[in-house]
């Protein structure tokens, strides 16, 4: 089975190779409210939804992406990360594709549109200490004459 909830997230995403990752995570989940996350019966449907990620073989995808997106919009950011990742492992693309369903459908779409905006504000951040790391600075300052 795979686990989903968020402390089995957590655990992923920490030791995660890309140290960034976890940090944005923990950040971004600091000030998200209003998911359900937590609630019971969200949590059986999280159970059901990581034992049908254990099914899945390689070559399997998606078919409802629509419904994953209803799904990952409302779920913090932990958790629909490692889910994308579930399904990227399984089927290498799948999270890509998931993504392009949600540009695809943003238009009318609040769901998608959300998690877009979500997903492009992780992106920003977990790029944010690569371009302001020390070394970009010093060049800067050095190209400036400091």
């Amino acid at each position: 089975m795979a686990d989903i909830s968020l402390a089995a997230s957590h655990e992923y995403w920490s030791g995660f190779q890309d140290e960034a990752v976890y940090r944005v995570i923990v950040l971004l989940e600091t000030i998200e409210r209003n998911y359900y996350d937590g609630q019971a019966d969200y949590e059986q449907s999280m159970s059901r939804l990581g034992d049908a990620l254990s099914l899945m073989r390689p070559g399997d995808d998606i078919k409802e992406r629509e419904a994953l997106l209803d799904v990952l919009a409302y779920t913090k950011t932990s958790r629909y990360l490692r889910i994308l990742q579930a399904l990227d492992e399984v089927t290498p693309g799948a999270a890509s594709r998931v993504i392009a369903a949600a540009e695809k459908s943003k238009r009318d779409n609040v769901a998608a549109q959300l998690f877009l905006s979500r997903n492009i504000i992780f992106e920003r951040f977990r790029l944010l200490p690569r371009v302001l790391a020390n070394e970009r600075l010093e060049l800067v300052v050095s190209a400036l004459g400091e």
